[in-house]
C-alpha cells in the first residue's frame, strides 16, 4: 500500500492483464490517492515506488471478493472517499476517475483540456476490449507479461 491525501483505492490485477499494466503505470505518477493493490494471481515483486509489500496474500481471497459482487473482469477499481464507495470496471473508466480524483503530481506540458478523451466510463458501459477475464487471465498477445510470470 501506499498512503496518499485523497481518496483509498483499492486496484484488483493479474500479471497477465496489459490493462491492469497500464493502471498501474498511471499511479506511478498518482501520489495524491492511498492504493492498495489486491492481485488475482500470484506476483512476487512490483516494480513501484514506495510500495511497502504485505508479507502474505491470497489471489483467491481477491478472487472470491470480485465473484460476490459478480464482477469476473479485471483491471477494477474499487474507490472509497467521504461518499461512499465507487466500482469502476476496465481502463476507460478506471481512468476517466484517476484523472479526476487522483490527479497526475506534475503539471503537463500541453494546455487543460488536450488530453485524450476516454470512452466507455459508465461502470456497466465500458467495452469489453478494455479488461481481462479475472479468473482466466488475458488472451496471449494481450500483455507483455507471459501469463503466471509474477512481476
Amino acid at each position: 500500500m501506499r498512503p496518499g491525501t485523497g481518496p483509498k483505492i483499492s486496484l484488483f490485477f493479474s500479471s497477465s492483464c496489459l490493462y491492469c499494466e497500464k493502471i498501474i503505470e498511471t499511479l506511478k505518477d498518482r501520489n495524491s490517492c492511498t492504493v492498495r493493490f489486491q492481485p488475482v494471481d500470484h506476483i512476487q515483486d512490483l516494480d513501484f515506488p514506495g510500495l511497502q509489500m504485505a508479507p502474505s496474500f491470497s489471489p483467491e481471497v481477491n478472487k472470491n471478493f470480485l465473484r460476490t459482487l459478480g464482477i469476473a473482469e479485471i483491471p477494477v477499481l474499487l474507490a472509497q472517499d467521504a461518499g461512499g464507495i465507487l466500482i469502476l470496471k476496465g481502463e476507460g473508466p478506471i481512468r476517466g476517475y484517476l484523472d479526476r480524483r487522483c490527479p497526475k503530481d506534475q503539471p503537463v506540458d500541453h494546455p487543460a483540456g488536450s488530453s485524450p478523451a476516454t470512452s466507455g466510463s459508465g461502470v456497466g458501459s465500458q467495452p469489453a476490449d478494455d479488461s481481462c477475464s479475472a479468473f482466466d487471465g488475458c488472451e496471449e498477445g494481450t500483455s507483455r507479461q507471459p501469463a503466471g510470470t509474477a512481476w
